[in-house]
């Protein structure tokens, strides 16, 4: 008998890149808003338990998370775009010109 070439860590991790990459591909805030949101609320949590139950400050801890879960957020709000102007420019028919019925070209017919 062979001995199988598949390496479960390796290419596990290979798959779920792929995976990863197509999904940011296609639809980018499925990836992101997740992320940016477990961060957010990891770092409130963080921050509510140290005010509540610790030592009663804030730590910057608690606000990099916050403020990082922001940059991923806004991250993925520029991803969704690219990837909206990326679709709205493949879905143009193939005869059309480019500036014939946008809003304000110039191309009289």
């Amino acid at each position: 008998m062979g001995r199988s070439k598949i390496r479960l860590l390796r290419d596990g991790v290979r798959f779920f890149m792929i995976i990863l990459k197509i999904a940011t591909l296609f639809s980018p805030m499925k990836v992101f808003l997740p992320v940016s949101a477990l961060m957010f609320a990891s770092g409130l949590g963080y921050g509510l338990m140290r005010i509540l139950y610790l030592d009663g400050r804030y730590g910057p801890t608690s606000a990099m998370l916050m403020t990082m879960a922001v940059v991923v957020f806004m991250v993925g709000l520029v991803s969704e775009q690219v990837a909206q102007l990326r679709f709205d420019r493949s879905e143009t028919a193939p005869g059309r010109q480019r500036g014939e019925g946008n809003p304000g070209s110039t191309s009289h017919s």
